[in-house]
């Protein structure tokens, strides 16, 4: 018999395909890769900024999985969102609007609750280029606040892709005044 390659006999391993294999199934893993923008979707106190996110068309860049793309959210919560402002303004708002809010109340990178409580005030620059949030302890109390009114007011929820905060009111860029966008 002639063959122009060798003998493989060694490495073609379709005599074990008949072997039973005593090992059992591969489990199923139970750890969900939970990205952003999945946090979101799952909680029903964040269906706002969930929405704003959609409609700015950034579901996208808070749902991908790399290890370099890692971002900080301050996400209001619905509960204090009714409160303050008329559910309309929120699903009638612009794309552009929506995008800028988004934007401002996001960073590029992970930071996590004992860095934001590590100085009496600092300003941390947001994903709007030339932004910056204004954070400030009260030593006194506990509280950390953002631009001097919103409220954090639960930290570190970890995702894959980076760490959200909840806040109780939207984050509005300086650009923005409440009588500008009428909301």
């Amino acid at each position: 018999m002639a063959s122009i390659h060798g003998y493989i006999e060694d490495r073609d391993l379709k005599q074990f395909y008949d072997i039973r294999d005593w090992r059992g199934s591969v489990p199923k893993s139970t750890q969900r890769p939970w990205t952003l923008f999945s946090l979101l979707k799952s909680n029903k106190d964040f269906f706002y900024f969930t929405y704003l996110v959609e409609k700015a068309g950034l579901d996208g860049i808070f749902n991908s999985n790399t290890e370099f793309d890692t971002y900080t959210l301050f996400v209001p919560s619905d509960t204090y969102l009714v409160k303050r402002f008329d559910v309309n303004s929120i699903k009638n708002m612009d794309r552009y609007t929506a995008r800028e809010i988004v934007l401002y109340s996001s960073l590029n990178r992970q930071i996590y609750m004992p860095f934001l409580r590590s100085s009496p005030a600092m300003y941390i620059n947001t994903r709007i280029p030339g932004s910056r949030i204004l954070v400030e302890n009260i030593k006194s109390n506990g509280v950390t606040t953002l631009d001097g009114c919103v409220k954090i007011i639960e930290g570190d929820i970890v995702a894959t892709n980076g760490v959200i905060h909840v806040v109780n009111n939207l984050l509005w860029p300086k650009s923005f005044s409440i009588s500008n966008t009428a909301y």
